[in-house]
């Protein structure tokens, strides 16, 4: 799965699993022009274009933070974990 991500972000982007089925992805932006919305796009396209596991399609929970805003990287993982937890929510809210 990180290959797939990988393949759809910037050069500057580091994709890793992080383990069980959580992904990350450090996004390298000095411009501070990085368009959270468009990010979290991307991470969804690249996943419907995914294959699958024996024939099973993958979702995900999506969460993004940068720093700054956030004061330190360490808080902007923790930032984007927050977010994916709350998208988790949602998703399965918008599924019933």
């Amino acid at each position: 799965m990180a290959q797939a991500l990988r393949a759809e972000l910037p050069r500057a982007t580091v994709t890793a699993r992080l383990g069980g089925d959580e992904f990350g992805a450090l996004l390298v932006d000095d411009s501070g022009a990085a368009d959270e919305g468009r990010m979290l796009a991307t991470f969804r396209a690249a996943l419907d274009r995914y294959p699958g596991v024996h024939g099973h399609k993958l979702s995900a929970s999506l969460g993004m933070a940068s720093s700054p805003p956030e004061p330190t990287v360490h808080e902007a993982f923790r930032m984007a974990d927050y977010r994916a937890g709350i998208d988790k929510i949602e998703r399965r809210a918008n599924r019933s």
